[in-house]
């Protein structure tokens, strides 16, 4: 995957060949490299939107929350005559907001966020897309859903060895983040699928 995009990049092609290999590396779980390329795409062309995009989506799912509202207000600056906002934007706001409350650490996340990555890495599935949810029964607390295109029995034995390691990490345990929990869901059809969950 990274030879075929990188092969027809070179210091003067357009941003939006790096664009698609962000988007490419954060599909296979490459969420630190992604955001790298993602940030480079966009410096090269600053007001470019989609570039933009692609940025603030990479920042959110390397858990750089921060930034993803910096990147966010810049979209929001840019768009002005183009639309309301972007993908993700209530959800970036609510999460910094969060994060500023003491809920959890933009620390914890990141690190949470790393170990899902590493999980996905090694099972060898492809993100298809993510979403974010704020919980209406409990004010301040997020769900990630990572959507996997695998069965729904893998995704399910991703998300126990995702658990199984946050229990059994100290690093992860003394971060205040519980409350932000990313999630894996399977995307392809499985009949065995109903027993494990």
């Amino acid at each position: 995957m990274k030879r075929r995009h990188r092969l027809p990049i070179s210091s003067d092609e357009p941003a939006h060949r790096r664009s698609d290999l962000a988007n490419s590396l954060a599909a296979v779980g490459l969420i630190d490299e992604a955001f790298d390329v993602a940030l480079e795409a966009s410096e090269r062309v600053p007001d470019d939107l989609h570039a933009l995009q692609v940025l603030v989506n990479a920042a959110l799912a390397s858990g750089r929350l921060r930034e993803a509202q910096d990147h966010l207000n810049r979209w929001r600056q840019l768009s002005r005559d183009e639309g309301k906002g972007t993908c993700h934007a209530e959800q970036i706001d609510s999460l910094v907001a969060a994060s500023d409350q003491g809920l959890f650490s933009e620390d914890g996340v990141r690190e949470i966020l790393r170990v899902a990555a590493s999980i996905q890495i090694k099972a060898r599935v492809r993100r298809d897309r993510f979403a974010v949810w704020e919980s209406f029964e409990e004010p301040g607390s997020f769900l990630m859903m990572q959507y996997m295109v695998t069965s729904s029995a893998q995704a399910a034995d991703m998300n126990f060895e995702l658990a199984d390691r946050w229990a059994q990490s100290p690093t992860l345990m003394a971060y205040p983040g519980l409350q932000f929990k990313p999630m894996f869901s399977g995307t392809l059809g499985d009949d065995r699928a109903s027993a494990v969950e």
